[in-house]
């Protein structure tokens, strides 16, 4: 079907068609700045909702299934000049790549996504490349984890071999705490994640820093976009609370970390598109942990607009048209955002934003959960966030200053959860917008 276009006049603007649009909070900022250039054509199976006015056209398709997201594909294009396919969603890169390969126009094959989306398959490629990284096994079962801890040595981090944003991920730090470990990292679940049979990796825990860095690929050519340093909590698991981007890091012009960067890609012969990576900064230098074939989320590629006016979600599109991406890096700032979870495993009851509060530097703050929402910290649920809050500073301890009292602006008010019929995914908490969260106090979009 086609959709009113508010830019159609516009129409000499190449289309692209956008496979699954995912929740409107965390997302939405991507749309807005990709339609300034691009005209959108939506696959996903679902009704439009909030992305209605940025589309020019839109199909319903199980855009999990690649043979018919491939045919819609195929349809839309024998209508209208296609430039590529443009994708963010972890669940939907690899089928989107089916897609681009069968219209003709720039991405990577689908080995080369399912190569990032595999982390077993990462190792080997990156093993092979020789990039720096934790020594790491895929497991089938709890003995064959033990096994591997032992040669190994602990401490070392279980992980779900082909999830990400630190779901399941756990550190053992001894032979005691193993099946509690591998319990978790086996049983964490994410919707059109494909499980595999030795599902499980047992990994080196190396120490350092932790920090993604969002990367924009042109024929081969690594521009890094985006350093975010990460924070987490809830010990041993990784659940990522925070992050911040400073337009002035020095690791974006750090040669050690762009030659990683174009090593590791070319391993897995990714060339062109756009990418999460996560490093550890050791003692011995980064040592790359996973590469994800996408856009950052938690809205890291917001904050890197925020500081520094570094669009991402425009490289991305740029780069699956065909163009060559044009970086502006017209701001000088640090954004930093904290995600509040509870105390306990709670059902909410209401979450309420302090208007008076969001004042700089506090740019944004919004619920991120709706009344009667399940929210259960790790390891019975993760990402159990009810709300998000960003500051932006002149510098990162003035940002980070400002959020230390993050719980104030956002309060949750809530009854403590039992733990009948728990199960290990996400409880169905993805995030706000796709609870119906679509509130909060924004002074500033990009």
């Amino acid at each position: 079907m086609s959709l009113d276009d508010p830019q159609q006049e516009q129409g000499e603007r190449p289309l692209l068609l956008l496979i699954g649009s995912s929740a409107r909070r965390n997302r939405e900022f991507i749309l807005r700045s990709v339609t300034r250039r691009y005209r959108l054509w939506l696959l996903q199976p679902t009704e439009v909702s909030w992305e209605e006015p940025y589309l020019t056209g839109f199909t319903m398709v199980d855009n999990t299934d690649q043979d018919k997201l491939v045919a819609a594909a195929l349809e839309v294009a024998a209508a209208h000049p296609v430039a590529g396919v443009f994708c963010y969603d972890e669940g939907l890169v690899w089928p989107a790549a089916f897609a681009a390969e069968a219209l003709g126009v720039p991405g990577n094959s689908p080995a080369a996504i399912a190569a990032c989306r595999d982390k077993a398959t990462t190792r080997a490629a990156l093993a092979a490349a020789e990039v720096p990284q934790p020594e790491s096994s895929a497991v089938a079962s709890l003995a064959e984890a033990r096994v591997t801890a032992q040669r190994i040595g602990y401490p070392v981090v279980l992980k779900p071999r082909g999830l990400a944003g630190s779901m399941g991920v756990r550190r053992a730090n001894t032979p005691g705490e193993l099946a509690d470990a591998y319990a978790a990292a086996s049983a964490a679940s994410y919707p059109n994640v494909p499980v595999y049979r030795d599902g499980v990796l047992v990994e080196e825990y190396v120490d350092g820093p932790e920090i993604s860095v969002d990367s924009v690929f042109y024929q081969g050519v690594c521009t890094p976009l985006v350093v975010a340093r990460k924070q987490v909590g809830f010990e041993p698991f990784f659940e990522e609370v925070g992050h911040l981007v400073d337009a002035a890091d020095p690791l974006l012009t750090d040669d050690r970390l762009t030659t990683l960067l174009d090593r590791s890609h070319r391993a897995l012969g990714f060339l062109n598109g756009v990418t999460h990576t996560e490093f550890r900064l050791t003692e011995r230098g980064p040592v790359l942990l996973e590469v994800n074939a996408r856009l950052g989320g938690d809205l890291i590629p917001y904050l890197g607009w925020l500081a520094g006016g570094v669009d991402s979600a425009m490289a991305a599109a740029d780069v699956a048209a065909g163009r060559e991406p044009e970086v502006d890096r017209s701001r000088r700032a640090v954004a930093a955002v904290r995600f509040l979870y509870p105390e306990r495993d709670t059902e909410v009851v209401s979450v309420t934003v302090r208007e008076d509060r969001v004042v700089p530097p506090i740019h944004t703050a919004f619920p991120m959960a709706a009344d009667g929402a399940r929210l259960r910290l790790p390891p019975r649920g993760y990402i159990a966030r009810y709300g998000c809050v960003i500051a932006v500073a002149d510098s990162g301890h003035e940002a980070q200053a400002a959020l230390v009292d993050a719980a104030d602006i956002v309060r949750l008010d809530g009854r403590p959860l039992g733990t009948d019929g728990v199960h290990l995914g996400m409880d169905g908490v993805m995030d706000g917008a796709q609870l119906g969260m679509d509130g909060g106090i924004d002074r500033a979009q990009p």
